[in-house]
Order: C-alpha cells, then sequence, then structure tokens
C-alpha cells in the first residue's frame, strides 16, 4: 500500500515539491501503477526469448580502430580546459 510517507520521500529523492493537498491523490495514481506493474509481472510468458513478426535480424559491423581527431581540434571550441581535458562546472 502506497502511504503519503512513500509519496513525500519519492518527492524528496526526486527533488520535487508535492503540495499537501496532492498527497492523496498521488496515493491512489501511484498505488494503481503498482497494481499494473503487478500484473504484467504475473502475466504468462509467451516464449522464452523477445518474440519478432518478421525475419530481420541484428546486423552487426566488425569493430574497426580509426584514427581519432587531434586533442586540439577537440578543444578547440571548449569553454574552459586544463591541460588534455575539458572543465565543467559541478552541479
Amino acid at each position: 500500500m502506497i502511504t503519503p510517507k512513500d509519496i513525500l520521500e519519492t518527492a524528496r529523492l526526486a527533488k520535487l515539491y508535492v503540495d499537501d493537498e496532492e498527497i492523496d491523490d498521488l496515493c491512489t495514481k501511484m498505488q494503481s501503477i503498482v497494481d499494473f506493474a503487478g500484473e504484467v509481472c504475473s502475466a504468462p510468458k509467451v516464449c522464452k526469448s523477445r518474440a519478432s513478426v518478421t525475419d530481420n535480424q541484428n546486423v552487426f559491423r566488425e569493430d574497426r580502430v580509426e584514427a581519432s581527431l587531434p586533442v586540439c581540434d577537440v578543444l578547440r571550441n571548449a569553454q574552459d580546459t586544463q591541460e588534455d581535458y575539458f572543465l565543467v562546472k559541478r552541479s
């Protein structure tokens, strides 16, 4: 059973604000999602491998080592660099 405490904890982890008036409605909606997921998990499996309605198969190419761009070209438009690395702001 989904409780208001579960909703508040989920909102906190997702860094979302939840209005007190929304909590009961969210509990009901979240419970219906959990119930549906339970139904999906309990459905009989058609086959153990993925079924396909066509005869298409994945075609993989052979891995090849190719020359890459020079570091100076890659870093040319970077906002900030240090040695051979991009510098990014901490969030």
